[in-house]
């Protein structure tokens, strides 16, 4: 698997370019990008124990921040939704995402095991920057998991953005099931390593 360096340009999953412009800051693992069976786009962040870390924890690390560019290169189509899922085995790992280029910036939190997902407002958005942070007051986190949907502009019933349904724990728990599945499996067709 090839080394994440600055700028670091994966190859296109379907109609998706992914540019890492800040590798995670702390913790040592790999950067995963790919899309699952329902066509959602995941850029997922997956901590390894290695060299007396133990993933990534509060006593080692205090802080991380990972950025990123996603662009849609399939005329008519625009981001839709973000969902921001993690695992963690603490309720004191916080992961936020900060969409630089949606107006106004749109901000979600994961705290412990939780997930959140919101719609953009901007609704012509095919290319967002995004800046993750992460950080853990007690225990480990094992990754985070950003998955993106896209929309058809051109179809009048999907340019106007509908209410979002109720994201409760049983929806959170299947993210964080699916993510805690996709690192078992450590599937890693399109990915690249930390340079630790």
């Amino acid at each position: 698997m090839p080394l994440c360096n600055e700028e670091f340009r994966f190859d296109p999953v379907l109609d998706k370019n992914l540019t890492i412009s800040t590798y995670p800051t702390a913790g040592n693992g790999y950067v995963q990008f790919s899309v699952d069976e329902d066509l959602d786009f995941m850029v997922d962040v997956i901590f390894q124990p290695s060299a007396g870390k133990s993933l990534f924890t509060s006593l080692v690390d205090n802080e991380g921040v990972f950025e990123y560019n996603l662009a849609i290169t399939a005329p008519g189509q625009v981001f839709d939704q973000v969902r921001l899922s993690s695992t963690t085995s603490s309720p004191f790992a916080v992961v936020r995402k900060t969409i630089l280029s949606d107006t106004p910036t749109l901000v979600l939190e994961s705290e412990g095991a939780t997930a959140a997902q919101a719609a953009f407002s901007n609704r012509g958005l095919t290319f967002i920057q995004v800046r993750d942070t992460y950080s853990v007051s007690g225990g480990s986190l094992r990754g985070f998991q950003n998955a993106y949907t896209q929309t058809d502009a051109t179809d009048p019933e999907t340019t106007v953005p509908g209410p979002l349904p109720l994201f409760g724990a049983g929806a959170a728990f299947g993210f964080s099931r699916r993510i805690r599945r996709r690192i078992g499996t450590q599937n890693k067709a399109a990915g690249c390593n930390g340079n630790s």
